[in-house]
């Protein structure tokens, strides 16, 4: 039996310093050059695609783009302008758009990708994406599709605050059973989350909670909100890839940053 392929990903905060850029990039304020971990982090990055098999299916689950960051008055931004931003994630995933026969956008925080989210949609235009959802968009807020057999529940958001992950994973399968229980909601064989930057896979109530790593460094707001090695502990690199020939197989793809030198204080 051939083996079908699909790989979740998602928080890639094209736009931020902290995140993805490409190389010898122009955008409207001029060419960023990149930092050392950037350059390690976009590496990582096409260091993946290179090596995935051909997909079925891509789903970005959120936070494509980092937004114009208007809480620190854009700082943190190599530029807030979504349509460079957008611009600049074409670019990215445009190796990654060549392996997969299909894309799909899912919605993330409207802080980081607008309300109307409409350099995502820009993003779903130019590579061809998936319209999808009530308004028949490139993207939408809540992804439910059916692969390979499986029922996949996928959607940016989910609790935070939790410094366990199996215990945020145990919450999010407890509400599911009631929903579909008493709520009418469609039974899903894989639930997939993001927006906290950390991976966990759990095999819960017979079905599979998948949180989703980041495509960015710890920023100086998850330090300030969260404590810096909590941030540090909790902040994941990579992405996720289901395979099934028959039997279904949740592969981690996992990224550690190397270890910063620490210098001498005098």
């Amino acid at each position: 039996m051939k083996t079908s392929h699909l790989l979740l990903i998602s928080d890639l905060h094209v736009g931020s310093t902290f995140s993805l850029w490409p190389r010898n990039h122009q955008h409207t304020g001029g060419e960023h050059k990149l930092a050392g971990y950037q350059e390690w982090l976009l590496d990582r990055f096409n260091e993946m695609v290179e090596g995935l098999p051909r997909l079925d299916a891509v789903i970005i689950n959120g936070d494509l783009l980092d937004g114009e960051n208007e809480k620190q008055s854009g700082r943190g931004c190599i530029t807030s302008d979504p349509a460079d931003q957008a611009a600049a994630a074409i670019v990215i995933l445009s190796a990654l758009r060549k392996k997969s026969r299909h894309i799909f956008l899912v919605r993330g925080t409207p802080y980081h990708e607008g309300a109307s989210h409409e350099g995502l949609e820009y993003v779903g235009s130019e590579l061809k994406c998936e319209r999808w959802g009530a308004a028949n968009r490139y993207s939408d807020q809540v992804l439910e599709r059916r692969w390979q057999g499986h029922v996949i529940n996928a959607t940016h958001h989910q609790t935070t605050g939790f410094i366990y992950q199996l215990g945020a994973a145990s919450r999010t399968a407890m509400f599911a059973a009631i929903a579909e229980a008493d709520k009418g909601a469609v039974r899903a064989d894989i639930i997939v989350r993001s927006h906290t930057h950390t991976d966990g896979l759990g095999f819960v109530n017979g079905r599979w909670i998948i949180m989703l790593p980041c495509w960015s460094f710890t920023t100086p707001y998850a330090i300030r909100k969260m404590e810096y090695y909590r941030a540090v502990a909790t902040n994941a690199l990579g992405a996720v890839l289901l395979s099934d020939d028959g039997n279904l197989s949740v592969k981690p793809i996992r990224y550690v940053p190397p270890t910063m030198e620490v210098t001498n204080l005098v």
